[in-house]
């Protein structure tokens, strides 16, 4: 497995390209995807996606101390948490 490129990640306010792409980017600079304009709502998802993971780690630290063993709520934090690292 990978690690990801830590966030936070931010949508380029210039367009990548002429063809109207919007560049994902991380400190630094840093490329992470490159998404076409037409679909600002999935590269809005993807710059959150390092927000996101942070949030289900919390949720699924929680779950585990307040309630029971395969509650719900735990399981779909780990398993969001898994197909994240690539685990499922």
């Amino acid at each position: 497995m990978s690690k990801h490129t830590p966030g936070p990640w931010y949508i380029d306010p210039i367009k990548a390209h002429a063809n109207g792409n919007r560049r994902i980017m991380a400190e630094q600079c840093t490329p992470v995807a490159v998404v076409p304009d037409h679909l600002v709502g999935d590269a809005r998802l993807i710059a959150a996606a390092p927000d996101l993971l942070t949030a289900l780690h919390e949720i699924a630290k929680w779950a585990d101390r307040y309630t029971t063993p395969g509650h719900p709520i735990s399981t779909v934090a780990c398993s969001a948490i898994a197909k994240a690292r690539g685990e499922q």
